[in-house]
């Protein structure tokens, strides 16, 4: 479930704050809640301990001297805002790429349409199918189910949704002859199963005999783009970030705050308006902030899973199919001679918008370039002369030729070279 806020904060305003803090799903505080509330309960712990058992025993004095050695070097030797700011760079890199990798089917269904047109007589079977048509359907459909072949491999929610290919049937992205072909490669091929679906879609172009098009290579291309795509989301779940990374960044932050159990503690007993002698407030608002930058890290670390900000890969999938769908069965649309197309640049090619709204007239002004309206004083234009400064190239090479010492060059001025063009 992707949280969508922009609609909320379109434009700037004072209460954006307010309409971006309010949600739960996927917010700050659901992500850390109850690390917090894990951390405060020994926080007490220490302060009962501290308060109220060591002065009795006569402990509480090297308990402080204990915690100034802590306060003093905790900083110093826990360089947390350093690691954990490369390191969430470092995801959210990671996250992009594979966000950027995600493919969408518009760009081959286009070009399918494009390298096999036809809906007529012509391309109509035996059967009395059209083969442009299945076709055009066969290839989107090989392309989705290559997507979706991947996808079950690291995506929890797609494998809840095709838990095995008898699901695949049923959902009508395989048929049964394609089923036992699909089983019986996974026997004998363990690797890349979504590879084949691929190599089909390829065997169908192959079919129609069109190498020499250039709508079929342009089919061929966007489809090799596509498995490109799939190749680097899998890559990215293949390799992930090296495993000591996060290690040494998570155990950071939270070695970090079992020390502040300690150090955070109020010492001096006697002062009793203290702002943290009955609850750590800044320090509780500096564990939300840190562990909540942790958590941004360890919600992208894998987009593919099932938190509140995880990519929707389900939504992808049938995204993919019924837009594919729908761009290889359109039939070409017929201009008529009523059709309204201006045959010239003119007032004919003005845009549209509502009159009765004059704020939308004012916030989607004409885009000019930031000069545009800059009027400079006139002058007449003359052409320079032939040894002039503005002309420079052949000028400065001589000038550097003839001063072969470049500290000369360096400390002299546009005078000087002015006066020796001049003699």
């Amino acid at each position: 479930m992707t949280i969508t806020y922009y609609r909320a904060v379109s434009t700037e305003s004072i209460s954006n704050f307010l309409k971006i803090i309010r949600h739960w799903h996927g917010s700050l505080a659901k992500s850390v809640w109850q690390e917090f509330l894990f951390w405060l309960f020994p926080y007490y712990v220490v302060c009962a301990v501290y308060r109220c058992v060591l002065p009795i025993i006569g402990w509480d004095d090297q308990f402080k001297k204990f915690v100034e050695i802590l306060s003093t070097h905790q900083d110093m030797y826990i360089p947390l805002e350093f690691m954990l700011g490369f390191f969430v760079t470092t995801v959210i890199d990671r996250w992009r790429k594979s966000f950027q990798n995600i493919p969408y089917i518009e760009s081959c269904a286009f070009a399918v349409s494009a390298a096999l047109p036809g809906h007529g007589a012509l391309e109509v079977s035996a059967a009395g199918m059209d083969t442009k048509l299945t076709a055009r359907r066969t290839i989107i459909r090989y392309l989705v189910l290559s997507q979706i072949l991947l996808f079950r491999e690291f995506s929890v929610k797609v494998k809840k949704r095709f838990v095995d290919l008898r699901s695949l049937v049923d959902s009508k992205f395989l048929t049964e002859n394609e089923l036992t072909e699909l089983s019986e490669e996974l026997k004998t091929k363990r690797y890349d199963s979504y590879i084949l679906p691929i190599n089909w879609a390829f065997s169908i172009l192959r079919t129609e005999k069109l190498n020499s098009n250039p709508q079929f290579m342009n089919a061929w291309n966007v489809i090799n783009d596509w498995q490109v795509k799939l190749t680097l989301l899998r890559n990215g779940d293949f390799i992930p970030i090296p495993l000591a990374y996060p290690q040494a960044v998570f155990l950071a932050v939270r070695f970090y705050f079992l020390v502040c159990l300690f150090t955070r503690q109020h010492l001096d007993l006697s002062d009793h308006h203290a702002i943290d002698y009955f609850f750590p407030l800044l320090t509780s608002f500096q564990f939300i902030f840190i562990v909540g930058w942790m958590k941004v890290a360890e919600i992208l670390l894998n987009p593919m899973g099932e938190d509140d900000d995880d990519f929707e890969l389900n939504y992808v999938i049938d995204k993919n199919f019924y837009i594919g769908m729908t761009i290889v069965d359109s039939k070409d649309i017929e201009l008529t001679e009523n059709d309204e197309i201006p045959d010239k640049i003119g007032e004919d090619c003005l845009p549209f918008y509502r009159k009765d709204c004059e704020e939308d007239a004012i916030k989607n002004r004409a885009l000019v370039g930031s000069t545009k309206n800059t009027m400079p004083n006139q002058g007449v234009m003359d052409k320079v002369e032939e040894n002039s400064i503005q002309v420079v190239d052949d000028n400065w090479r001589d000038y550097n030729e003839n001063h072969s010492d470049t500290s000369s060059i360096l400390e002299g001025s546009q005078e000087d070279f002015a006066d020796d063009l001049a003699a």
